[in-house]
C-alpha cells in the first residue's frame, strides 16, 4: 500500500477497530502490514528516543484554566462518561470548532458544573444525570485535545472532562500547597485525515471553520481545588459577565433523546424512518436514518422541525451524513424553509450523489435571518434505488454564529 499519514493528535472518529482489519501487505515489505479498507496500523513514537532534530520542549501551564483574569472560578473533577439516553449535564449545550475549557465555562456561566466532550461540544447544568450512567472514569479516557488549545483535553467519544464552578460565597483559603501533576509529551502518531465533503448552493459558498493547528506538545494539569479568602466586593470588582450561551435551536438535533421531528413523506413499506438508530451514531450512541427498500422507486424522504430564530441574525449550520452504500441516483439536502415547508428560502448544504457514500461526510452553512422568526429546518433525500440502501445524519446543528 502507498498510503501514509502523521499528525500530533487523533482526530475525533478514530477510535481503535479489530486486528484482523488491517490485512494488507506493504508493499516495501510484505512481512509488514499497512492497514486495510478504511483502517490503518497505529504507531506511536518513543518519546524517549534520541533524537537530533528533536527540540527540549518546557511547558509553563498555570494550576488551574480560569474564566477571569480574577481568582479561580472552577475546578476540575475529572473525566466522567456520559449517560445513556440523556445528556450527563442536559440543561444547556454549546458547540464550537475552536472550544477551549474557558470558553465552555463562559457558556455554561450560572450553571453547577460544565463539561467538554468529543472536543467541539460542550454541556451545562446543575444535576450530573449519575443515575443514567454517568460516573467518573479514569482520567486517560478523556483524551481529545481542545481544538483550541492543544495543551487542554476535551473529553473524548462519550467521555467530558467535568468542572464544577466554585461558590460565589467567600470561601476560606487553606495554607496546604496546591498539588500540581503536569505531564508534557511530545507526539506524532499517524492519523489519517477526516474526509470532509461540503458542496453548497452556487449562488452562496458554504463558509469553514478551520481548525486549530495543534502544537507539539500535549499537556495534562490535575490539580486540587484552590480556594482563596475573597470579600463579596472583591469577588464583585473581578467578576466578568460572560457571554449569553449559545444554544443548538433544534430539538434533538444529535438524535440522543426523543420528539423534535415531522415526517413529511410516510411511505410504509418503501421507506422506513428511524430517530434512534443505534448505528447510526457518528457521536454519542443513536442518529437518524432512513431506509429505502429494494426497488422502492423514487421517493423523497423528508423530516423537518418548526423552529424560532432570532430576526437579523446569522446562523451556523452543520451536520454529518453518510450512506450504506454509494448511490450514484441520490443527494441529500439541509435547508431552511417557510414553516409549513412549502417554500424553500435556503439551501445551505447538500451532498451530492457524488459524495453519498459510506463514510462520514461533513457539511456546514449559514442563514441570515430576516424579519420573520418562525421557520423550518429541513433534511430531505432526492433518491432513486433498484437495491436496498440506508441513509444517515448525525449532530445536526443550527447555531447563533458568534458576534463579529
Amino acid at each position: 500500500m502507498a498510503q501514509c499519514y502523521c499528525a500530533h493528535y487523533l482526530t475525533p472518529g478514530a477510535v481503535p477497530a479489530d486486528a484482523a482489519d488491517c490485512k494488507f501487505p506493504c508493499a516495501g515489505n510484505s512481512a509488514e502490514l499497512c492497514g486495510g479498507d478504511w483502517r490503518f496500523n497505529l504507531y506511536e513514537f518513543d518519546d524517549e528516543c534520541d533524537s537530533d532534530d528533536e527540540e527540549e520542549t518546557t511547558t509553563t501551564t498555570s494550576a488551574l484554566p480560569a474564566a477571569t483574569s480574577g481568582p479561580a472560578t472552577y475546578t476540575s473533577e475529572g473525566c466522567y462518561t456520559e449517560a445513556k439516553g440523556i445528556r450527563a449535564l442536559s440543561d444547556v449545550a454549546f458547540y464550537d470548532d475552536a472550544m477551549t475549557v474557558e470558553k465552555c465555562a463562559a457558556a455554561c456561566a450560572g450553571y453547577t458544573w460544565f463539561g467538554v466532550e468529543y472536543g467541539r461540544e460542550c454541556y451545562g447544568g446543575n444535576t450530573i444525570h449519575s443515575a443514567e450512567g454517568s460516573v467518573p472514569t479514569s482520567l486517560s479516557e478523556c483524551s481529545f485535545p481542545c481544538p483550541g488549545n492543544p495543551t487542554q483535553k476535551c473529553g473524548a467519544g462519550d467521555r467530558l472532562n467535568m468542572y464544577r464552578f466554585l461558590s460565589a460565597s467567600a470561601s476560606t483559603s487553606s495554607d496546604t500547597p496546591v498539588e500540581t501533576t503536569t505531564s508534557t509529551t511530545s507526539e506524532a502518531v499517524t492519523a489519517p485525515e477526516p474526509t470532509s465533503t461540503s458542496t453548497a448552493p452556487a449562488v452562496e459558498p458554504t463558509p469553514t471553520v478551520p481548525a486549530a493547528e495543534p502544537t507539539t506538545t500535549s499537556t495534562t494539569v490535575i490539580v486540587e481545588a484552590t480556594t482563596s479568602t475573597t470579600t463579596s466586593a472583591a469577588a464583585a470588582a473581578t467578576t466578568t459577565t460572560p457571554p449569553a450561551p449559545k444554544v443548538n435551536v433544534l430539538t434533538n438535533g444529535n438524535f440522543e433523546g426523543s420528539g423534535g421531528w415531522t415526517i413529511k413523506v410516510p411511505v410504509p413499506g418503501a421507506l422506513t424512518y428511524s430517530f434512534v438508530d443505534m448505528n447510526a451514531a457518528f457521536n454519542g450512541r443513536a442518529g437518524a436514518s432512513v431506509a429505502y427498500a429494494a426497488g422502492a422507486g423514487a421517493y423523497p424522504a423528508w423530516f423537518n422541525q418548526v423552529v424560532t430564530l432570532k430576526p437579523n441574525t446569522r446562523y451556523n449550520f452543520s451536520a454529518w451524513s453518510k450512506a450504506s452504500s454509494a448511490n450514484p441516483g441520490c443527494a441529500v439536502y439541509f435547508y431552511i424553509a417557510t414553516p409549513d415547508g412549502t417554500e424553500t428560502l435556503k439551501t445551505m448544504a447538500q451532498v451530492t450523489s457524488a459524495n453519498q457514500k459510506p463514510q462520514w461526510t461533513q457539511s456546514t452553512g449559514f442563514y441570515d435571518v430576516g424579519a420573520d422568526t418562525q421557520y423550518s429546518f429541513n433534511v430531505r433525500w432526492g433518491c432513486s434505488s433498484s437495491i436496498a440502501r440506508t441513509y444517515y445524519v448525525d449532530e445536526l446543528i443550527l447555531i447563533e454564529a458568534p458576534a463579529a
